[in-house]
C-alpha cells in the first residue's frame, strides 16, 4: 500500500504535474505528426477538438504545477476557484 501512496503522492507535486503535462503535450504532437493539417476545414473536425483539448490541458497542468511550487496548496488548485480555468491560473 505504501507504494501507492507514492506515487499518488509524486503524481500530485510539482514534478509529477509538469511530467504528466508533458506527456500530454506529446500526445498533442503524436497526433499533429501522424495527421498534419492539410486543409482549413480540419478546424471542423473531432481531431482538431482533440488537439486542443490534449495542449490545453497540457498548459492547465504546467501552471499548476508552478503554481503548487509556489505554495498555493492543492486543495485550492483543486476547488472550483481554479478549476480549468487557464486565464485565472496564469492571472494568479
Amino acid at each position: 500500500m505504501k507504494n501507492v501512496s507514492k506515487e499518488k503522492d509524486l503524481r500530485v507535486s510539482p514534478v509529477g504535474l509538469l511530467i504528466t503535462g508533458k506527456d500530454f503535450k506529446r500526445a498533442c504532437e503524436i497526433i499533429s505528426e501522424k495527421y498534419p493539417d492539410r486543409h482549413p476545414s480540419l478546424l471542423n473536425t473531432e481531431l482538431y477538438k482533440v488537439r486542443l483539448y490534449l495542449i490545453g490541458h497540457a498548459f492547465e497542468l504546467l501552471f499548476k504545477a508552478i503554481l503548487l511550487q509556489c505554495g498555493i496548496p492543492l486543495a485550492d488548485l483543486k476547488s472550483k476557484r481554479f478549476g480549468h480555468d487557464i486565464i485565472v491560473l496564469v492571472n494568479k
